[in-house]
């Protein structure tokens, strides 16, 4: 069993509405640093303040070399077409599922130097905003899944918790 801090489903933090951020201070450029290091150690694409118990509207994504950090972010959905694609998370590990999800949408948030940060996207980049933006609104990705999924799922990590 992985040392992780990321929280586990059924946490009930990872249904819990994000705060917003209304000072980017040192405790908040602290805590980007902690998330981004905990996504790097757990080789994940893609992470939310809650996802380590922090309720904040925080979200990092790092697809390449240049790691996007949003605070507060929003999107719209450019394009009604969508994709369904399968989709992981940190949070519910070594389970996935073709997740529907728009395929160009724009976001906007704020940086970790206060600045103002616009994203016109498509593909995995788009995708991770969406499956993060998710986590900071209380939901998951097999949110998307019939209830009997979900509750397969949840029995399967409880029995896995069980065994270490």
């Amino acid at each position: 069993m992985s040392n992780s801090e990321i929280i586990k489903y059924p946490n009930y933090n990872l249904r819990k509405f994000g705060k917003s951020v209304k000072n980017i201070d040192n405790e908040i450029q602290i805590l980007l640093e902690k998330m981004l290091n905990i996504m790097y150690t757990e080789k994940g694409i893609g992470l939310a303040a809650n996802q380590i118990n922090k309720i904040l509207r925080i979200i990092i994504i790092n697809i390449s070399k240049n790691p996007i950090l949003l605070i507060n972010p929003i999107y719209y959905i450019i394009d009604d077409e969508c994709e369904f694609t399968p989709e992981g998370c940190l949070s519910i590990p070594d389970y996935y599922a073709a997740i529907p999800r728009a395929l160009k949408i724009w976001a906007y948030g704020i940086g970790k130097n206060s600045e103002n940060i616009e994203i016109m996207n498509e593909g995995i980049i788009a995708r991770c905003i969406q499956h993060e933006i998710d986590h900071i609104d209380g939901k998951i990705f097999i949110d998307y899944l019939s209830s009997f999924k979900r509750e397969y799922i949840k029995k399967k990590l409880h029995k896995r918790k069980n065994l270490h």
